[in-house]
């Protein structure tokens, strides 16, 4: 947890978080990972964002910079989705993880251009962008191109990476912008996710 908080029931930017339902659900699961060593198979976005995203990945096209437990939660839900990785530990138990899906593709790429530029060299566009890993900045400014109309990027964090707020706001009209704060699982302080949609 920051220093940049009041407490863990304040996001970096000061908003109050006080859902019970959020509250114990971040509580529980924090419980299970510190004790346990048990993570839920579900993404550690925020409540609120998570469930826009139940809704909102159903038959989608989906591109993640990260991957991790979320990737098979949308793995799921979506039409099929492609995540990029470069730590390679973690992208062997991915690929092993994610083998019985047909709808997932997991790239490893640890080049930093080459990984903030896997969407150029893909070359299509998605319905739904998650970021989430590494290099958000420029991960964020490259991605904008890449978003069908109607889709939306989903940029996690942005409470704790200010430039990431900020470019947001200078990039988008507010009418696209819809920031989000809560409890994830797992993390039993609050944090803010951004939500862009595109037109």
């Amino acid at each position: 947890m920051s220093d940049q908080r009041k407490n863990r029931f304040h996001t970096e930017n000061n908003r109050l978080c006080l859902d019970p339902i959020q509250l114990f659900f971040s509580f529980s699961t924090t419980v299970l990972r510190k004790l346990f060593k048990y993570h839920l198979p579900i993404p550690w976005l925020i409540l609120p964002v998570l469930r826009f995203l139940s809704k909102e990945i159903v038959d989608k096209e989906v591109f993640e910079y990260g991957s991790g437990m979320s990737t098979l939660w949308y793995a799921r839900r979506c039409r099929n989705i492609v995540a990029i990785e470069d730590e390679p530990e973690w992208y062997e138990v991915q690929t092993s993880r994610m083998a019985p899906y047909r709808n997932v593709e997991v790239e490893f790429e640890q080049n930093r251009e080459k990984y903030v530029g896997k969407l150029r060299e893909l070359g299509r566009k998605f319905d739904v962008i998650i970021v989430d890993g590494s290099y958000r900045l420029r991960c964020l400014e490259a991605c904008v191109a890449f978003v069908k109309p109607g889709g939306c990027i989903i940029v996690d964090n942005t409470d704790q990476q200010r430039e990431l707020a900020d470019f947001i706001r200078n990039r988008f009209p507010p009418e696209q912008i819809e920031v989000m704060s809560g409890y994830a699982p797992g993390n039993f302080y609050a944090k803010e996710t951004t939500v862009v949609r595109m037109p």
